[in-house]
């Protein structure tokens, strides 16, 4: 229940304040298929290479109980339903190298990956076009990434990615210290960078989205 702008196309006579209906009705479910084919023995250490496919279906429903929400023509009524397939992941991980015998290593991924940069994902949380190389020293007292992300377009209702462009990329490199100074404090270094491209795009309900 929050209150919905009615604005001049108010979906009933009566709703021609500033708000209207207050119902909300939103549904996503997503179905995962996961797909994996690796080498090597994961018990003890990384999989020498590791071939990672996740397709999604996607179905969402949104039922507000004013117009020019779901849609900028207010002649498409007050509720929406879409369908969406998305090749969510897609990633080839290789282990480059063992470099302690803790099997402290180092390894590559490259293609459509999950990375989060920080502790709660304040500032780097998605899925999305990459090439990371990361690993582990110290009996994994240390942990480290340094990923580059050309970023793509999501789908307008369900989130999900595509195979367009944003003309946005994105640059991180941290460090994670644990036990640092003291047993059970870790501490993370930190250092993002973003270049975002000046792009004009209206959405998939013709809402203008950038700039």
């Amino acid at each position: 229940s929050l209150p919905t702008p009615s604005g001049l196309s108010a979906a009933d006579f009566d709703r021609l304040g500033f708000f209207g209906g207050n119902a909300q009705l939103i549904f996503r479910e997503n179905l995962l298929l996961r797909f994996e084919l690796y080498h090597g023995d994961t018990a003890f250490k990384p999989p020498d290479w590791l071939l990672t496919l996740t397709p999604v279906l996607n179905f969402n429903y949104v039922n507000f109980e004013e117009r020019g929400i779901v849609n900028i023509v207010v002649r498409q009524g007050t509720n929406r339903s879409r369908g969406d397939a998305a090749l969510q992941e897609g990633f080839l991980e290789y282990h480059i190298a063992n470099l302690s015998d803790r099997y402290d290593s180092i390894s590559v991924k490259l293609g459509i990956q999950p990375f989060n940069s920080d502790f709660r994902g304040f500032i780097f949380n998605d899925t999305n076009l990459g090439a990371r190389l990361f690993g582990n020293l110290g009996n994994n007292r240390y942990q480290y990434n340094l990923a580059f992300f050309n970023m793509l377009e999501k789908q307008t209702n369900s989130g999900l990615n595509t195979f367009s462009p944003r003309d946005q990329r994105v640059v991180i490199a941290n460090f994670y210290w644990q036990d640092f100074l003291t047993a059970g404090y870790t501490t993370q270094y930190n250092l993002h960078y973003l270049y975002d491209a000046a792009t004009f795009r209206f959405d998939a309900n013709n809402f203008l989205v950038r700039p």
